[in-house]
């Protein structure tokens, strides 16, 4: 009888701790941020009542230079926004809109605008973005149409230019400004 009684607890301390037991992992609540593939989530439209964008580097570059240009987009409100469809390859976040600025204008034309078209990088994906109160978030564009540009010395070119947000939950564009590109700089000293 003892030893029914010592098997007797042996296979139910067996079953209980396989029972107990769960090949499964267990579902974290804390989530990892991989973002989300392009497709996967509709995004809501966003107010952009607190919301600024513009371009903080100086409208002026070099021909035959790298040209880049800098734009924030600003929370300037008390709470935080979130930006779901925000895409982890930030320059895609903005476009670039241009058109010639020729001697007799006084604005752009509204129907020359040229967007510059870069080649989005696959797969896409969004990564959200949360701006804080009084927070910004920086994205470099590089104009590579600069690189092959030639200026005559002492003189300047002008384009219109202005930027647009890519996103389609949030419609936000700076105001237009003129961008002017310089001759290239020669070892002599071409000041900025």
């Amino acid at each position: 009888m003892k030893k029914i009684r010592v098997w007797y607890a042996v296979v139910m301390l067996t079953a209980a701790a396989v029972c107990g037991c769960s090949s499964a992992p267990k579902e974290s609540k804390q989530r990892i941020g991989l973002g989300k593939p392009d497709g996967y989530e509709k995004y809501e439209k966003i107010s952009a009542a607190d919301l600024y964008f513009n371009m903080v580097s100086k409208p002026v570059l070099y021909a035959g230079e790298d040209g880049t240009l800098v734009f924030a987009l600003r929370n300037g409100g008390s709470r935080s926004v979130e930006i779901r469809e925000w895409l982890r390859n930030e320059s895609e976040n903005v476009k670039i809109m241009i058109q010639p600025y020729l001697p007799d204008m006084k604005a752009p034309d509204p129907q020359g605008w040229i967007e510059l078209v870069e080649p989005q990088k696959r797969p896409v994906i969004h990564y959200p973005l949360t701006l804080m109160p009084d927070n910004q978030a920086m994205v470099s564009k590089k104009l590579e149409f600069i690189r092959k540009m030639q200026v005559t010395a002492g003189m300047e070119r002008r384009f219109f230019i202005k930027a647009q947000l890519t996103l389609k939950s949030l419609d936000l564009a700076t105001e237009v400004m003129v961008l002017r590109v310089l001759p290239a700089k020669t070892m002599k000293g071409n000041a900025r």
